[in-house]
């Protein structure tokens, strides 16, 4: 008998979508990106189990993104510039708790034209 593990057998029998992909990926490290920027955890972001929101981590990462894009040594901007972000995914590796703080990297991956 042959053995098929389960992400082996759901692509055989399902028809994923081209995003979806099952092999693990290396995480990225933080000298992987070239803006690093610190927040500090609030207590009011915390639920009632003394977790950090999920929202919390959008907030940060956006956060880090205005300060890169508003850095004009490093994107010359003019002020009345627009951006949109088209797509942002969070993947959430590990729970963040209050007090502390968290070290976000920041780059840019691509730019659109839309």
């Amino acid at each position: 008998s042959t053995r098929v593990s389960l992400p082996r057998l759901l692509e055989t029998y399902f028809p994923f979508p081209g995003w979806f992909n099952s092999q693990p990926r290396p995480q990225p490290t933080l000298d992987d990106f070239p803006v690093h920027t610190t927040e500090k955890l609030r207590f009011a972001d915390t639920d009632r189990n003394g977790h950090v929101s999920n929202a919390v981590f959008a907030v940060c990462c956006q956060n880090a993104r205005m300060e890169l894009l508003h850095d004009k040594s490093r994107v010359p901007l003019s002020i009345d510039a627009q951006f949109v972000v088209a797509r942002l995914m969070l993947e959430f590796l590990r729970e963040m708790h209050w007090p502390g703080t968290v070290e976000i990297g920041t780059r840019i991956d691509y730019v659109g034209s839309s």
